[in-house]
């Protein structure tokens, strides 16, 4: 099955830019792959929305087997979210106008909990990779500021036209920045009350 889903998924997103993520997408996928429209119905039951999320598991699952442990070992926390972001961006860039169509369909009212469900699968995946291993509040507060980071920088990234996104990167090293920043004056507001 996985075969098929990654086939259909193949042969779909260089329509996707041009169709979106629609019905009429994953079955021009199947028959350009060669296989019967009953496939696509086999491989993502759950339709266009399925093959969404398919899509962004095995880009997460790309991003996972890129960086071992030892591949961000030098660097401090948010050096080590910078590159998986900044990574995540680079590899995309060849379709970036699928992404692009891809946050559009997320933004969809109708498709606001695969939209978040696929963004916190995303930001968990860079914190256990950065080596992150919470397990208090933080947990839960580190992944909702990343995601605020990472929903931003992408949207940036999708209108970034300079030179091999170097805009882009300016971009995210502020938002970092800020976050360090703010984290900073919270244990000084929080030393006050003490």
């Amino acid at each position: 099955m996985a075969d098929i889903r990654s086939t259909i998924l193949e042969h779909a997103l260089p329509l996707v830019p041009f169709d979106g993520w629609s019905n009429y997408t994953l079955q021009e996928a199947a028959k350009r792959a060669g296989l019967r429209e009953v496939a696509v119905k086999q491989a993502f039951p759950g339709g266009v929305r399925e093959c969404v999320a398919y899509f962004l598991a095995e880009e997460d699952k790309a991003l996972e087997a890129e960086f071992p442990p030892e591949r961000l070992a030098g660097l401090r926390i948010p050096g080590r979210i910078e590159t998986l972001i900044l990574a995540q961006l680079a590899r995309w860039r060849p379709r970036r106008e699928a992404i692009r169509r891809t946050v559009s369909f997320n933004a969809l009212p109708w498709n606001a909990s695969l939209a978040l469900k696929t963004l916190y699968a995303t930001v968990d995946l860079m914190w256990r990779l950065a080596g992150d291993t919470a397990t208090d509040f933080s947990f839960y507060t580190r992944r909702m500021t990343l995601a605020g980071v990472y929903s931003s920088t992408l949207l940036f990234w999708l209108n970034d036209m300079s030179e091999e996104g170097q805009e882009t990167v300016l971009f995210l090293k502020r938002r970092l920045g800020d976050v360090a920043s703010f984290g900073r004056f919270k244990k000084q507001i929080s030393k006050c009350f003490q």
